[in-house]
């Protein structure tokens, strides 16, 4: 389970991102800025601009925005 603190963590992370953070399981860009989504449910959620999906459902994270929120989630303890 998710502390607070952790979940404001996370949530600092996926404001303050820049790039795409997300695929969609039609294989394409969801939610963030590069979206292949439209905004038409919420931002980066709707209709896939390049193929017939109709609505972004959630396939996984980005390899760059994954490796961010793993620092996030589990930060290293202590020196190497």
């Amino acid at each position: 389970m998710m502390t607070t603190f952790a979940k404001q963590e996370v949530q600092a992370l996926a404001d303050g991102w820049n790039g795409p953070r997300s695929f969609c399981t039609c294989g394409h860009l969801g939610d963030g800025p590069e979206s292949h989504h439209g905004d038409d449910l919420q931002p980066g959620h709707g209709a896939c601009r390049r193929c017939d999906c109709q609505q972004f459902s959630w396939r996984r994270w980005t390899l760059q925005f994954g490796e961010a929120l793993s620092k996030v989630l589990h930060p290293r303890t202590g020196a190497s």
